[in-house]
């Protein structure tokens, strides 16, 4: 199809509108769009409807279209999370962790559980899994609102589980971990506010 000017080609995003149902079909155009070769419509110098100002697009405005987009193209349902739902689900998760670690003895479930708590607690964000003790942990050390003898008892608890689950025989200095420093590492994930937390008063 020709475009009003004569000679140019159809305007290929308007062509991806057309051609693909619902909003995937505008989704793919922006996404087009924000790869750099044209700006919101024009690739051929045609003057067709859907020009817009012919600049093109970058890195940032690509990658930032596709995350916005990427659920809506391949049609999967979604729904963003406002300030508030996301609060409540950190408090309720939150919640969960301190109900299991209360009930937990075991130094490797002590830990794990008290890292979740305190790296959400004191940067806000989600952590699971194998880097528990390793990246996330060491993350959890250097930050400042973390007490020193908080990140002591932390790091000497790790190296305790670490050594336990590499094979190796679960004693150090010829005792086993005590029941002092698994109960301490459990009340600091226990903590409200773990900056706060004051030595020998848990």
């Amino acid at each position: 199809k020709k475009g009003r000017g004569g000679g140019g080609r159809h305007s290929p995003l308007r062509a991806l509108r057309d051609a693909v149902p619902g909003s995937a079909g505008m989704e793919l155009a922006r996404l087009w769009a924000a790869a750099g070769s044209v700006g919101e419509g024009r690739t051929d110098g045609g003057d067709d409807d859907d020009d817009k100002d012919g600049t093109g697009g970058s890195a940032e405005d690509f990658l930032r279209v596709a995350e916005e987009s990427c659920l809506s193209i391949c049609g999967l349902p979604f729904k963003s999370l406002d300030k508030k739902s996301e609060k409540r689900d950190m408090t309720a998760r939150r919640q969960r962790l301190s109900r299991a670690l209360e009930g937990s003895s075991d130094p490797g479930d002590v830990l794990d559980l008290t890292v979740m708590v305190l790296f959400q607690q004191v940067r806000g964000l989600v952590a699971n899994g194998p880097l528990l003790r390793g990246v996330v942990t060491d993350l959890l050390l250097k930050e400042r609102k973390v007490p020193p003898h908080v990140a002591s008892d932390l790091r000497e608890l790790r190296e305790f589980v670490v050594a336990g689950t590499g094979g190796e025989e679960e004693e150090r200095d010829g005792s086993a971990v005590s029941e002092e420093l698994v109960a301490a590492v459990r009340a600091y994930g226990l903590c409200r506010d773990v900056s706060k937390c004051v030595p020998g008063a848990l």
